[in-house]
């Protein structure tokens, strides 16, 4: 099932394994103190690594398992709510949550029509998740939505006591609103009189000439703010529905939901598999030779490729992939291995729903694009490291 990685030349082709650890070193280091801003991360959130639970692995000798002993692990790709496919795909898949274990790569929500109901599924089958890049901005969006209500309750609540303070004390007298009130009645009136005065004195042939003339300019000014207000109402539509989207999901989770997505991890070690080594999930990627502790979060939730010459991980596909960079690692460590101790490392992912489904030695990316119309992958696991691909075509779920 594996294709061998690409044999293209890559900025690491000639390099040693030392020097293609020094270089991913200085790029790891930079990413950590890169400024992010602009980007959509989650950059100064601690690193969080999580093992899955041993007792969940299929066997990996089949000799010595029996058929009512028999686990699956199924790992998901991107759902973005697009719960309907995925009920499709657990039935295809002939899913049965006594021996069956699901895993998702992140982005289980957003972008598709039932990210709530995606997020109950997972959680009622004890599912695992990574975090993506999408469940980091819609908690972070939350967290500074209930922030902010919060805070405007709170200014509220002193408003009210303060002003309960004053009453008790008396510093506000019926006698005195009332007076005060005669008082400004009073002003008003004669500032009307002023004004009127004023205005007769003034009502000359040059000055009503003066006005007809500003008047028609006033006309122009509107008519061309008019227009403006129109353009730019129609440019802030057209980025605005992502927005509004996002603050509703956001509002929409309750606080089970909201509370079992913030307990995902970034990296999910799920041990030794036979064939695939010491086998990991994230949800976009993971810089190679790097340890797992030292990887920067936002990397993790976001990478696409690497830029060398400018040392920066990019969240978009312009530098070198970063699947590219790793297969040629593990490849090259793999085939000059000495110490027999040394294992390979497995990672699957999602996030690039553009290269699509991208099945490596090293790497297996399971985004497909179900919310684009697509695909939903799922990569099945069973006893002996015996591995599958199972598909469910997206129909009936929005397309962007």
């Amino acid at each position: 099932m594996d294709q061998q990685p690409s044999g293209h030349s890559s900025p690491l082709h000639d390099a040693t394994i030392e020097q293609t650890k020094n270089m991913l070193e200085n790029i790891s280091l930079m990413s950590k103190i890169q400024d992010h801003t602009g980007h959509d991360d989650g950059a100064k959130k601690p690193l969080r690594i999580e093992s899955l639970n041993p007792a969940l692995l299929p066997d990996n000798d089949a000799a010595t398992t029996t058929s009512t002993s028999q686990k699956r692990l199924i790992i998901i790709g991107d759902v973005h709510g697009c719960k309907a496919s995925l009920d499709a795909l657990l039935e295809k898949l002939s899913f049965a949550p006594d021996h069956d274990h699901l895993i998702f790569t992140g982005d289980l929500i957003n972008k598709g029509p039932d990210s709530l109901g995606v997020v109950d599924l997972a959680r009622n089958y004890s599912a695992s998740s990574v975090r993506g890049n999408h469940e980091d901005r819609i908690l972070r969006l939350r967290q500074e939505m209930v922030a902010q209500s919060e805070e405007s309750s709170s200014t509220e609540d002193e408003s009210e006591s303060e002003e309960k303070e004053e009453q008790e004390k008396g510093k506000i007298s019926e006698k005195k609103e009332e007076k005060e009130k005669k008082e400004e009645k009073k002003e008003k009136k004669e500032e009307k009189k002023e004004r009127k005065e004023k205005k007769r004195d003034k009502k000359d042939k040059k000055e009503k000439k003066k006005e007809k003339k500003e008047k028609k300019e006033k006309k122009k000014d509107t008519k061309d703010k008019k227009k403006k207000d129109k353009k730019d109402k129609k440019g802030k539509d057209k980025g605005g529905g992502k927005e509004a989207r996002e603050r509703g999901l956001a509002l929409q989770l309750s606080d089970d939901q909201a509370q079992w997505l913030e307990s995902c991890p970034m990296i999910l070690k799920l041990g030794w598999i036979r064939g695939m080594g010491e086998v990991v999930v994230v949800h976009a990627g993971l810089l190679p030779d790097i340890e797992l502790e030292k990887q920067d979060p936002w990397n993790v939730m976001n990478m696409r490729s690497i830029e060398f010459e400018k040392k920066k991980v990019l969240d978009s596909h312009q530098g070198t992939m970063w699947t590219k960079l790793f297969n040629k690692h593990y490849s090259t460590v793999m085939s000059n291995k000495v110490d027999p101790t040394v294992s390979t490392m497995t990672v699957i992912y999602g996030h690039d729903s553009k290269t699509g489904l991208a099945i490596s030695d090293y790497t297996k990316g399971l985004d497909s694009g179900c919310v684009k119309g697509g695909k939903l992958t799922a990569l099945v696991i069973e006893t002996g490291g015996k591995q599958s691909l199972v598909q469910e075509k997206c129909r009936d779920d929005v397309k962007e």
